[in-house]
């Protein structure tokens, strides 16, 4: 996770601006959601740079059905 960050996934806790490799480290989860929406992100090598808003433009998702799923995980404990 990003030095300062707090993010523990669920309600809310997942933004457009979130680059995806904390997505995938604040839930366990979270890999199985992008799958869920054919987007390979814990096997892809930009990860590091792409935040979920541009994974989901170059992959052609609908950024707020990405999120609202992903806003459906149950909080994880800190």
């Amino acid at each position: 996770m990003t030095a300062g960050t707090t993010h523990t996934g669920g309600p809310g806790g997942f933004t457009r601006g979130m680059r995806i490799r904390e997505a995938l480290e604040v839930h366990d989860g979270a890999a199985s959601v992008f799958r869920e929406f054919r987007m390979p992100c814990d096997r892809c090598v930009v990860v590091d740079v792409d935040t979920i808003e541009s994974g989901a433009a170059l992959t052609g998702v609908d950024l707020d059905a990405l999120l609202a799923r992903l806003n459906t995980l149950p909080r994880e404990k800190p």
